[in-house]
């Protein structure tokens, strides 16, 4: 027998034995295949012999929850468990939804990759990194890319290089894209820097840097040696930085979820019609919210600042009867992902304008006919219809 075939078999015995595999799934936001409430992933192969081969974790004619609302440059938060597996590498890509089923059309619509154990996520001990974890899942957040056309849109989150010698991992989350400004597709681009390695470009990974490579679980198609691995994704080495500046990597504090699990829960109904903005679950500077007494310094693991350009309009004039942290004009913000109503319909965002400062958007509208409206505990907004 291969050499390399039969280390692999020991070892996936052992993992076995111990019930290891096959526990990486998405935790927010809700993908097609629901996979927070039924706490599995899209895989071939593995513990319990699943039959998912992606490129979604469900077909697009099996899809039942509902796409969400979003606009070009608008930042989403995602967060993904780690369970008790380091190193690998996650990969965020666009297809238009009819098309989302083609593997290939993800693959000519590649945002980004980042490492897998970012966003605060870890081991409970440094000592034992496959044993218990912090109690954070991981998490970062993504620009929605302005060459997205008005219409609906599939982001693909892809985890692949994981220990030890796991499969392909894919989830799934619809979008209906309409307004924000437009421009250009840009090169896919990657952000190193992950639990083991922090402050660097690179990622631990284990078995392959590339997805499509081990399509099924144990793999043993991995193209390096058994054991962790330090390196970049493949084929991107030249390319380490965005082309053009984003909102900071999330830090993940305690994951925050709106419920939904079926269309009807979350979809636009005859009665019904919510557009949920983009929640952060956690803090990356340091400050004072307006009315607090306490300071809180949290920091990101390994991924570097990203600082988006200054919105150029004016500061407006908010109604500070809407929400009781409303800003004053001009007035600074703490921390980056806080959001606002300004207005009975629009809504501002907190993102980090220079190194060391903050700063609020312009107003952002809520669609035609919904209001702006104070969620969890006045930290975010939510543009619901007037009740």
């Amino acid at each position: 027998m291969n050499s390399r075939l039969f280390t692999y078999l020991v070892i996936f015995n052992i993992l076995v034995s111990h019930g290891v595999l096959s526990h990486n799934w998405l935790s927010y936001p809700v993908s097609r295949a629901n996979q927070r409430a039924t706490q599995t992933g899209c895989r071939l192969g593995g513990e319990g012999n699943p039959t998912c081969a992606g490129p979604c974790d469900k077909p697009l004619a099996q899809a039942t929850i509902a796409p969400v609302t979003v606009q070009r440059g608008q930042t989403l938060t995602i967060n993904w468990n780690r369970h008790t597996h380091p190193g690998g590498f996650i990969r965020f890509a666009w297809s238009p939804t009819a098309q989302s089923d083609n593997p290939s059309s993800f693959d000519s619509h590649v945002d980004r990759f980042v490492c897998k154990d970012i966003g605060g996520c870890g081991p409970a001990s440094a000592s034992d990194p496959t044993g218990a974890n912090n109690g954070k899942d991981c998490g970062t957040t993504i620009t929605v890319p302005d060459y997205l056309s008005d219409g609906k849109w599939t982001l693909q989150w892809a985890y692949f290089g994981g220990w030890y010698n796991a499969g392909d991992y894919y989830a799934c989350v619809d979008y209906t894209v309409s307004g924000g400004p437009t421009g250009t597709q840009q090169s896919p681009f990657f952000i190193g820097g992950d639990y083991s390695n922090p402050g660097t470009d690179v990622c631990q990974f284990y078995s392959t840097n590339a997805l499509h490579v081990c399509k099924v679980e144990p793999c043993t198609t991995g193209t390096f040696s058994a054991g962790a691995h330090n390196g970049k994704p493949a084929g991107i080495d030249a390319v380490t930085v965005p082309p053009s500046p984003s909102p900071a990597p999330l830090t993940t504090k305690k994951l925050v979820q709106a419920p939904a699990t079926t269309a009807a829960k979350t979809t636009k109904t005859a009665s019904t019609t919510r557009e949920f903005v983009p929640l952060t679950t956690g803090k990356v500077t340091t400050g004072k919210k307006k009315g607090s007494t306490s300071t809180t310094t949290t920091s990101t693991t390994g991924a570097p600042t990203q600082v988006p350009s200054p919105d150029p309009s004016p500061s407006p004039s908010p109604d500070p009867t809407t929400n009781p942290n409303t800003p004053s004009p001009g007035e600074s913000c703490a921390d980056p992902g806080f959001e606002v109503c300004a207005s009975a319909n629009t809504y501002l965002s907190c993102y980090r304008a220079t190194a060391n400062s903050n700063q609020w958007s312009a107003p952002r509208p809520c669609q035609a006919s919904l209001v702006c409206k104070p969620w969890m505990d006045n930290n975010h907004v939510i543009c619901d219809r007037p009740h």
